[in-house]
């Protein structure tokens, strides 16, 4: 439903937020910030209206609407006075929902007061003017440089030492990131194979809220080793990146099957590998089993 909108325009406001689909990635600028995951996008209270691009990737698709956002009207602006903390000469960060209220003169009913909110996502950078009056006489204009980074950075990247889903052998993980990091690694998960379906047993679990993993560890750097056992086990790491404007990546997770113990053979790979004619890497795990009692 998301795509099928017709329109160049897309609107939203305080009262109609953004839902962008979380299986869909999004970006507000054309070329500069990366791609995150779809989310609802919610508005403060606004009263400056303006326009930014929104790009939506699905698959292999880029799809791009200009994104309107409208003013609060005055009932919806006056809902939430306390959301608004003024400031002097600087920018200072108001609420969890980014809202701002620019004034040189906060103590002077002569300035006027500027709502702006800031998505989630997006880099605000602009120069503000602001009406002043006295009375109901126009005196002039204040103008202000206002800058807001709200863009998410690039979550993590894990660098594994097996390029499959199962390993044979303890696999060592590396993390890195130009920025800090969160991460919290699962109980290890005992594995018992089931033969009807030729698969193990996974235990579904969810993946952990970013309040969570804001609670986890703390690091810039890691290096961690999921070692072999007895039985096959599964491993799973989640991480999530912050920087220094308090932005939170998307999350990243990897998980893995250490199953050093059992071999498996399937002759009917033979027929695939034979059709491929690739190389085949045959170490008796689910990926790669091996074709005949001989190879075993």
């Amino acid at each position: 439903a998301f795509l099928n909108q017709n329109q160049p325009f897309i609107r939203a406001s305080a009262d109609n937020p953004l839902k962008i689909p979380s299986d869909f990635l999004y970006s507000l600028d054309d070329d500069r910030l990366a791609y995150a995951k779809g989310r609802t996008l919610f508005l403060a209270e606004n009263t400056y209206e303006r326009y930014l691009p929104l790009l939506v990737a699905v698959d292999d698709q880029v799809y791009r609407w200009m994104l309107f956002l409208e003013k609060s009207d005055e009932s919806s602006t006056e809902k939430k006075p306390s959301e608004a903390r003024a400031f002097s000469t600087k920018l200072s960060l108001s609420n969890p929902d980014f809202l701002f209220r620019l004034s040189d003169r906060p103590e002077s009913p002569l300035v006027q007061s500027l709502f702006i909110s800031v998505l989630e996502g997006e880099f605000f950078s602009k120069r503000i003017s602001i009406d002043v009056y006295d009375g109901n006489e126009f005196i002039g204009s204040l103008e202000k440089m206002l800058s807001v980074n709200r863009s998410l950075p690039k979550k993590p990247e894990f660098i594994s030492s097996t390029k499959s889903f199962y390993s044979r052998e303890a696999v060592k993980l590396k993390l890195s990131h130009n920025e800090t990091f969160f991460y919290l690694v699962d109980e290890p998960e005992i594995l018992h194979f089931d033969d009807k379906i030729a698969s193990y047993q996974i235990a579904e679990k969810k993946e952990p809220t970013l309040a969570e993993l804001r609670s986890g560890y703390k690091t810039k750097g890691l290096e961690i080793e999921f070692p072999t056992h007895s039985e096959a086990v599964l491993y799973r790491i989640y991480a999530i990146a912050e920087d220094s404007e308090g932005n939170l990546s998307d999350i990243a997770s990897y998980e893995c099957i250490v199953d050093a113990n059992q071999y498996y053979i399937d002759p009917r790979k033979k027929t695939e590998q034979s059709a491929k004619n690739a190389f085949y890497p045959a170490d008796g795990s689910p990926d790669f089993p091996f074709l005949s009692l001989e190879d075993a």
